[in-house]
């Protein structure tokens, strides 16, 4: 299932290679697959994924 056009995510990262708040989940992925003990999640709200 495709999200509707013009939805946007934002993929925040608390434990992973690099942490912030990633614009896509190919950006997000690179930090966080393979890295034992990774903490990531999605969000629809930038300020959400921020406080995460």
């Amino acid at each position: 299932m495709l999200p509707k056009a013009g939805r946007r995510f934002f993929y925040a990262v608390a434990r992973g290679r690099e942490t912030g708040v990633f614009a896509t989940w190919d950006q997000c992925s690179k930090v966080v697959n393979g890295f034992a003990g990774a903490k990531y999640k999605k969000f629809d709200d930038r300020g959400a994924a921020e406080a995460f």
